[in-house]
């Protein structure tokens, strides 16, 4: 009588417990942590680019896991997938706070409006997301308990310019300028100008929006001179320069509003600039590029005419 082959115990052991721990871990790694609803009243929200929206909510709001158990968003009727960016309840959210959330697929919200120095009438220039964007918002609600908002479209950035040679694109904040009588043009936009300044006093430099748009175009043109082709790199992996008002912090900037946390990062309106090659994880090593090939910075730091 043959008898049967047996494993040697640590052979088997080990089989045994390949057979219970793998499907064990399979069965939990793709489970996402499950938040808690967070309790607090759902105010206004904003649609503030085509992927980012601020939603106005009464209580802190600090992690993904909660924030996906608190809220909901849905397109046209279907939930749709998102993921938590930061809380924010400083400066001018201070007194109503807001949760970022970034939805996976953008959305189409028209085009900012632009000029470029040689080309005005260009179609690709023409203002559109005042059209555009009210209607993709009227798309989304948000829900939180028992209340749902649908956003309003209040864009991040109104201005853009492209520079003349370097062909290099700046966006500028709605509070990109300064002064009472220079500050934001906001919606009610008027015709492009080129008296938007005043430099009367150096200390304190006016300025709208649009001008300091063109101030950063125009200003990487003479760093340049005519070698335009030292730009053609950073054109084709996508790089733009974000302007966030002389009030706002770079953490405002739609593109790196992850980067801020609540209670924890020391120079919210310190910080002069926000660069590519500094953000954790914005390299990607496969390609060769930057996945947000983008730098912020102030107004007020670029408009510095007077520096003690």
């Amino acid at each position: 009588m043959t008898r049967p082959t047996r494993l040697p115990l640590k052979a088997a052991r080990f089989l045994l417990l390949s057979g219970i721990v793998v499907p064990l871990i399979a069965g939990t790694a793709s489970r996402a942590p499950e938040g808690t609803v967070v309790d607090g009243t759902l105010g206004d929200v904003r649609l503030i680019t085509g992927d980012v929206l601020e939603l106005e909510f009464s209580s802190p709001v600090l992690d993904d896991a909660d924030a996906q158990a608190t809220f909901a968003i849905l397109i046209d009727g279907k939930e749709v997938e998102w993921k938590y960016l930061s809380y924010f309840a400083f400066g001018d959210y201070a007194d109503r706070p807001v949760v970022n959330v970034r939805l996976k697929h953008a959305l189409d919200i028209g085009q900012i409006r632009a000029r470029c120095r040689e080309n005005d009438a260009n179609a690709e220039y023409d203002r559109t997301e005042n059209t555009v964007g009210p209607r993709t918002a009227s798309g989304i609600a948000v829900k939180a308990g028992n209340i749902t908002r649908v956003p309003t479209w209040h864009s991040f950035y109104l201005e853009r310019s492209q520079g003349y040679m370097s062909r290099f694109w700046t966006y500028a904040s709605r509070k990109a300028g300064n002064g009472a009588a220079m500050s934001v043009l906001g919606d009610g936009l008027q015709d492009f100008g080129s008296d938007k300044y005043d430099f009367t006093d150096a200390r304190q430099p006016k300025y709208t929006d649009e001008y300091v748009a063109r101030m950063v175009g125009e200003g990487t043109n003479k760093l340049l001179g005519r070698a335009e082709y030292l730009s053609l790199p950073m054109i084709y992996a996508g790089y733009r320069a974000l302007v966030v008002g002389p009030t706002q912090s770079v953490y405002e900037a739609p593109e790196y509003r992850e980067l801020y946390k609540h209670g924890q990062t020391r120079d919210v309106f310190t910080r002069r600039m926000i660069k590519a090659t500094e953000v954790p994880g914005n390299f990607n090593p496969a390609t060769g590029k930057y996945l947000k090939p983008y730098i912020v910075g102030t107004a007020a730091a670029i408009m510095r005419h007077y520096a003690p």
